[in-house]
């Protein structure tokens, strides 16, 4: 009976064990199966925040390319405004340098038309005259200067040499005179006398 009973709680022993074994891999199935749901549902929600993210982006994105169309389209507009300016001033100054210049042309074409009457040559000389002093007087008032260069010293920056002569009146290096007159425009020379020097 001893043995019996030793049998019996064997038995039960082994059922026991075997129970226990059978239920622990079905908690471990579970417990994984748990564990992949949850991250599912973790990579879901991440997929979403990461959606939400990508959606902003996208439209910060779009935003700022349509700030930048429009900026390209306004320094467009700038720039063709701007060009449109510059052409009309440059229109209406050189329309109201031709006005004033307008009456010297008349007066040229006076001196002309009475190249044969009998004026005398020193009259017409000083009609002449007139005309270019008018002319001189007129650029002046545009901005235009005239060079003066003679008895000073040579600068090759200012004056282009044509020639150095022997002189008795000037040191070395100093214009003894000009065989084409410098002319300056607003503080610029737009072209540069050429000059005697002397040796």
């Amino acid at each position: 009976m001893n043995d019996k009973k030793k049998k019996t709680k064997k038995h039960l022993d082994d059922m026991k064990t075997k129970k226990e074994n059978l239920k622990e891999p079905e908690s471990g199935a579970l417990s994984e199966k748990n564990d992949a749901n949850h991250d599912e549902v973790m990579e879901e929600v991440i997929s979403k925040k990461e959606s939400k993210k990508h959606i902003n982006y996208k439209k910060e994105l779009e935003d700022l390319n349509e700030k930048y169309l429009r900026l390209l389209a306004e320094y467009d507009n700038f720039r063709k405004r701007s060009a449109r300016e510059i052409e009309n001033l440059f229109k209406t100054a050189t329309v109201n340098l031709i006005k004033e210049l307008l009456p010297i042309l008349d007066n040229l074409d006076l001196a002309t038309e009475h190249k044969d009457n009998k004026t005398t040559l020193e009259e017409y000389v000083k009609g002449i005259t007139l005309i270019e002093d008018q002319l001189r007087d007129i650029l002046a008032r545009s901005g235009l200067e005239h060079l003066e260069v003679v008895g000073k010293p040579f600068d090759p920056n200012l004056h282009d040499a044509v020639m150095q002569i022997e002189s008795d009146g000037y040191e070395s290096g100093i214009v003894t005179s000009e065989t084409q007159k410098g002319y300056m425009f607003s503080g610029t020379v737009i072209r540069h006398p050429k000059v005697i020097v002397s040796k």
